[in-house]
C-alpha cells in the first residue's frame, strides 16, 4: 500500500484549519497544519522530507504573506507543491500565486471540499512526476558531460597523432 500524501494546511483562520485538518485525514492524508507563517517556516525545517504538499491561505497574518511562502518554498523546498486558498477571487491573486511558484490557485467558500481534495492528489503527482524528470535530467546532463568529456580527449588526441605525423611527413627524404 502506498505511503499516504502529507500535506502542510496554512490558514490563520483556526476553525478552517481544522476542518480541512479533519476533511483531510479522513480521506487517508497525513496532515500537518500551522496558523502562522512562522509556525509554517518552522514545520518547513523540521518536517520538509516528510511534506508533499503544501496548501497556504493567500491572506495569513498580512495580505502578502501566503505569497511570501509560496515563493520560499518554490526557491528553497522546491519538491514541495504549493496550493493555494484564497477568500478573495481576484484573477490578480491568482496571477500572482502562480508566478509566486503555486501549482493552481483554488477559491475558500466557493469551492466544494471534495475538489480540494482531489486537486491534492493531482499536485502531489505533479510533484513526484517533476523530481522524476529533474533527476533524469540531471543524469543526462552529467552522461553528455561524460561524453563531451571522451569526445574533447579523443580529439585532443588525434590532433596530437595529426601532429606527430605531420612531423614525420616533414623529416621525411623526399623521392
Amino acid at each position: 500500500m502506498p505511503s499516504p500524501i502529507r500535506i502542510l494546511i496554512v490558514d490563520d483562520d483556526v476553525d478552517f484549519l481544522q476542518s480541512q485538518k479533519r476533511l483531510f485525514e479522513q480521506r487517508g492524508f497525513s496532515v500537518l497544519c500551522a496558523c502562522s507563517e512562522t509556525d509554517a517556516r518552522n514545520a518547513l525545517r523540521e518536517h520538509k522530507a516528510k511534506m508533499d504538499v503544501s496548501l497556504i491561505d493567500m491572506d495569513i497574518e498580512t495580505s502578502d504573506s501566503g505569497l511570501k511562502l509560496v515563493e520560499l518554498i518554490a526557491k528553497d523546498y522546491s519538491d514541495i507543491v504549493s496550493v493555494v486558498l484564497a477568500g478573495k477571487g481576484a484573477v490578480e491573486n491568482a496571477v500572482l500565486s502562480l508566478q509566486a511558484g503555486a501549482f493552481t490557485y483554488i477559491l475558500k467558500g466557493e469551492t466544494e471540499p471534495a475538489l480540494v481534495c482531489e486537486v491534492v492528489p493531482k499536485a502531489a503527482t505533479y510533484g513526484c512526476q517533476s523530481r522524476d524528470l529533474q533527476q533524469s535530467l540531471q543524469e543526462a546532463r552529467e552522461a553528455l558531460r561524460k561524453v563531451a568529456g571522451d569526445f574533447s580527449h579523443a580529439m585532443e588526441t588525434l590532433l596530437r597523432v595529426a601532429e606527430e605525423l605531420q612531423k614525420l611527413t616533414l623529416k621525411r627524404p623526399h623521392d
